[in-house]
């Protein structure tokens, strides 16, 4: 099992928080990835579960009621989006609490984040 399993949305976000906040090293570096890592990992296994006949609405499907098809490129494309968006809110929320206004941005990427609904370029477009 991995541990992007046991991982919430919240949980990435806390961790980019602090990482963001920390000094920048090799450990910073690594640890931005692992929490990219952590939330492709999430949001892939949500967007294939929410395209699932049994476990989903189906809103992810195509006509056929199949889920897409990736190819490599596509697949790729959808993990480096996701990597960038977690990287976008470590600095965001670094600069947020550099100006006194985290308060405001956590709770702003928090409503936005909270939903299940993520956009990935490059899904469904292979068909």
């Amino acid at each position: 099992m991995s541990l992007a399993r046991w991982l919430t949305l919240e949980d990435v976000l806390a961790a980019a928080r602090a990482i963001a906040a920390g000094p920048e090293t090799d450990l910073r570096a690594s640890a931005r990835e692992i929490v990219a890592r952590a939330a492709v990992a999430r949001v892939w296994r949500r967007t294939r579960r929410a395209a699932h006949p049994r476990y989903g609405d189906g809103s992810l499907t195509g006509a056929s009621g199949r889920a897409p098809s990736h190819d490599g490129a596509s697949l790729c494309r959808f993990l480096h989006s996701v990597a960038a968006l977690c990287l976008e809110l470590a600095a965001t929320e670094e600069a947020a609490g550099r100006s006194g206004g985290a308060g405001g941005s956590a709770a702003g990427a928090g409503g936005e984040a909270g939903g299940e609904t993520f956009e990935a370029p490059g899904l469904g477009d292979d068909g």
